[in-house]
């Protein structure tokens, strides 16, 4: 380490006050110039570390900016995929409904069967399917007994052409009329 008579060289005085030293040291070189040489100012290091600093505050503000847009994002995405499969259950149960209410199925039964069909629920199928057939097959037999006539008094000579009258039923787009004439056709023999 130097001492201040070193440090001074020419400028140095005997008994020297705080003040005649620090106007001397504003003249004289501390640090060797050459030692210097590839540094950078420290106003210029404060100045880009300031500039840097900034530059990284408003990075994490972006990237917090992104993060919160990515999650609005898929948010979003997902309340759509969640309507899109909603909207395309909805057409399945109607689809569905229209063809059970073609069916000649109620208006209940078939939105009932629809839904279990969309659903996958096949086990509410069969039964509504099989309650189904259960009342057709009711209705059926209760218009064949309606429908039948007194039997003829007698030996029974009178004969009834089934066939015929089976045929004369489809041509006339009456299915139930013909299931009635295959039925009592049955019930005659």
């Amino acid at each position: 380490m130097a001492d201040l008579k070193t440090l001074l060289g020419d400028a140095y005085k005997e008994s020297m006050t705080l003040d005649e030293i620090n106007e001397a040291l504003e003249t004289v070189s501390v640090v060797d110039e050459k030692r210097l040489d590839g540094l950078v100012p420290k106003s210029l290091l404060d100045k880009t570390c300031s500039e840097a600093a900034d530059y990284k505050r408003r990075l994490r503000e972006a990237m917090s900016e992104q993060e919160r847009l990515a999650a609005e994002d898929k948010d979003y995405k997902e309340s759509l995929e969640m309507k899109v499969q909603q909207l395309e259950q909805e057409n399945k149960i109607t689809k569905f409904r229209g063809e059970y209410l073609g069916m000649g199925y109620s208006e209940e039964s078939a939105s009932k069967i629809a839904t279990a069909m969309a659903d996958g629920d096949t086990e509410t199928v069969f039964a509504l399917t099989k309650q189904h057939q259960e009342g057709i097959k009711k209705t059926v037999e209760a218009e064949l007994m309606k429908n039948m006539g007194t039997p003829p008094a007698g030996n029974g000579s009178q004969t009834v052409d089934y066939n015929k009258k089976q045929v004369a039923a489809l041509e006339a787009g009456n299915a139930q009329g013909a299931i009635l004439a295959a039925l009592e056709e049955a019930q005659a023999k």
